[in-house]
């Protein structure tokens, strides 16, 4: 019997099974099925009671194919662990996915196994606090050196919108620099509406307000949370017609003609009466009239610096009327910078203006921070 047993021992490794022996009553201590437990049957040849199906095992185990109660071989996720009974008191378990081993709650093997502002320690295979990322903490924290802190800011996008963060304190702060969002008429007057001239009146086109202010960043500044830098662009000064199909006749250059559609007219847009190879004519929707659009840079306006005062300049760091010490001759007390027309940037003459390039038919004059994608100016604070 002793030869018996010593035989199933060792082909059970090889059939990669854990057996519990000791579920078991003893080689010959059973004769009938009676002599069993609930759902096990009695083998009479060895005396060995077996499984009749999982009933008939533990808690942790189930019965296998051969009528043996195998200790199950792991879990998949926390549904697979219930809580469990440990010291007359129910203790809640987890699945340690790593491992496919049910665990006391606390206890991990991946980082996911821990709550949020923790880590798993992989030695002592407990939740600790820390994190390597900002997912790695709760909702509004940022992770600062490994540590969750809550109102810490790393980059804008920590912040709450229209707020920037100031790395060196982790601090996030209203960003004053603009009139982020601010209504404005589109009135290219003096002073300029959005307290700069580089600060440009955008069409809101989410609002019947019309318009709000952008806030330069041509010049790679930085934009608050919530915000973006995007180009603005601006169609040729050259003008253009066509015609539309309106109730069945052309209204535009060929007014009269009956139409079922806008190609039935002899002008119909976009082509219109722009003349250069590579040009459209665009027009807003009902519109006769549009613009050209351009083909290259030479399209475009031109650029030029106005009220600028220069009066001095700086020779060998001395200002040459009031003799100050200079850098350069925006230092001298006697100079005033102008502004270039449409870039809006500060100039001593028209060189200083950006080219105005033709970029998909129209013309950069600028980059501003506006609101970012699915956000608008309702969105910000005022």
């Amino acid at each position: 019997m002793t030869r018996l047993l010593l035989l199933l021992a060792l082909l059970a490794p090889a059939a990669g099974c854990l057996y519990n022996w000791d579920a078991h009553l003893s080689a010959g201590s059973c004769k009938a099925d009676s002599d069993c437990g609930e759902s096990q049957y009695c083998d009479r040849g060895t005396g060995i009671c077996h499984c009749l199906d999982d009933r008939g095992c533990g808690s942790e185990e189930f019965c296998n194919s051969q009528n043996y109660c195998q200790l199950r071989s792991g879990c998949l996720n926390n549904d697979d662990c219930p809580a469990q009974e440990e010291n007359g008191q129910t203790v809640e378990r987890m699945c340690n996915v790593k491992l496919s081993m049910c665990m006391f709650a606390g206890s991990c093997a991946l980082d996911a196994d821990c709550p949020h502002n923790q880590l798993c320690d992989e030695i002592t295979a407990q939740c600790k606090e820390g994190c390597k990322d900002n997912g790695d903490c709760v909702l509004g924290w940022t992770c600062d050196q490994g540590i969750c802190k809550q109102g810490f800011c790393v980059t804008n996008a920590d912040c709450e919108h229209g707020e920037t963060c100031i790395v060196e304190t982790g601090e996030c702060i209203v960003d004053r620099r603009g009139p982020f969002c601010r209504a404005c008429q589109n009135n290219r007057g003096e002073p300029p509406e959005c307290e700069d001239y580089a600060n440009y009146c955008l069409i809101d086109s989410s609002s019947s307000a019309g318009y709000f202010c952008g806030v330069d960043c041509a010049r790679g500044q930085e934009c608050p949370s919530g915000y973006y830098c995007n180009n603005v662009i601006i169609l040729t000064q050259s003008t253009c017609g066509g015609s539309r199909c309106v109730n069945g006749f052309c209204r535009g250059m060929d007014s009269g003609s009956p139409c079922n559609e806008d190609t039935d007219c002899q002008y119909p847009l976009p082509q219109g009466t722009c003349q250069k190879d590579g040009q459209e004519c665009r027009a807003g929707e009902g519109d006769v009239r549009g613009h050209c659009t351009c083909v290259d840079d030479s399209d475009c306006p031109r650029d030029e610096c106005r009220d600028a005062n220069i009066t001095e300049t700086c020779d060998n760091q001395v200002c040459s009327e009031s003799g100050a010490a200079c850098s350069n001759s925006a230092d001298c007390p006697g100079n005033q910078l102008g502004h270039c027309l449409i870039g809006g940037h500060r100039c001593y003459d028209s060189a200083d203006c950006d080219v105005i390039a033709c970029v998909n038919g129209g013309c950069l004059i600028g980059a501003n921070c506006a609101p970012d994608e699915g956000l608008t100016c309702r969105d910000m604070p005022q």
